[in-house]
C-alpha cells in the first residue's frame, strides 16, 4: 500500500489506523499492532489490480465485495422515498408561488388571481376558477387592469377571435411570425403574453388592456 500510496490518493486521501491485533481478537499476544488502511470504493478497485490472485488474495477480494455490496443495500434501505403531494398541496404551492411572483413584477391582483386559477388548475387537476374568482380582488375590478384575449375583446365588440387578430395586426399593434401572433414595438406595452391549455393542446397567445385597445376597435377597421 505505501509503496504506491501516490496512486491510491489520486482517489481521496487514505486514512491508516494502527489496533492491537490480539485485543481486537481476544487472543494472547498483547503488544502486536496490525495497521488498517480506510479505502474507498474506488481505492479497493485499484488494490484488486494490484494484487496477485493467490488463495488468501481471492478469499480478500471475496469478502470485501461482500461488503461493500452489503453497506450499499443499507444505505439504499435507509433513503426514505418521497412522498407524492396531495392535489390540494400542489395547488396552494402553486398559488403561493404564483401570487409572490406576480406580486414582485407588479401584475394588478385581478389577473394574477385569473393566471393562478388557471395555472392551479392545470397543475392539481382541480378546478379552483369558480372559488378565486370570488376573491375580494375581483371586484370592481378598474378597467384599467382588464385584459382580454382577442376571443374575448371579439365577444365584446361582436366579431369572431380571428378577426380580432386581423383588426390588431391591422392596427399596427402585432404581427403573425412562425404561426404566432407577436406585439409590435408600438402593440407591447399594451399586451402580456398569456399561456393557454384546451382539451390537451396548449400554446401561447396575447393579451390586451382593454382600455388601451378600445379606440381601435371602435374606430378602426381591419382589412
Amino acid at each position: 500500500m505505501r509503496k504506491n500510496l501516490n496512486d491510491f490518493n489520486l482517489f481521496g486521501n487514505i486514512g491508516f489506523e494502527i489496533q492491537n491485533s490480539s485485543a481486537a481478537s481476544g487472543g494472547a499476544g498483547a503488544g502486536r499492532h496490525t495497521e488498517f488502511a480506510n479505502l474507498n470504493e474506488r481505492q479497493a478497485t485499484l488494490l484488486f489490480t494490484y494484487m496477485r490472485n493467490s488463495e488468501p488474495v481471492k478469499a480478500f477480494k471475496i469478502r470485501l465485495v461482500q461488503e461493500f455490496y452489503r453497506l450499499a443495500e443499507a444505505a439504499k434501505a435507509n433513503i426514505q422515498p418521497a412522498v407524492p403531494l396531495l392535489p390540494a398541496q400542489v395547488a396552494l404551492a402553486t398559488l403561493q408561488a404564483n401570487l409572490e411572483i406576480m406580486k414582485l413584477v407588479g401584475v394588478p391582483a385581478s389577473y394574477a388571481v385569473q393566471e393562478t386559477a388557471r395555472m392551479m388548475s392545470d397543475q392539481s387537476g382541480l378546478d379552483y376558477c369558480p372559488m378565486l374568482t370570488q376573491a375580494e380582488c375581483m371586484n370592481n375590478v378598474p378597467m384599467s387592469d382588464v385584459m382580454l384575449e382577442p376571443t374575448e375583446l371579439g365577444e365584446h365588440f361582436k366579431m369572431s377571435g380571428s378577426d380580432a387578430n386581423k383588426l390588431l395586426a391591422a392596427a399596427g399593434l402585432q404581427s403573425k411570425q412562425g404561426g404566432d401572433w407577436v406585439p409590435t414595438p408600438a402593440g407591447k406595452p399594451m399586451c402580456i403574453r398569456h399561456a393557454w391549455t384546451v382539451r390537451g393542446k396548449s400554446g401561447y397567445n396575447l393579451k390586451w388592456r382593454f382600455t388601451d385597445v378600445e379606440a381601435y376597435f371602435l374606430n378602426t377597421r381591419y382589412t
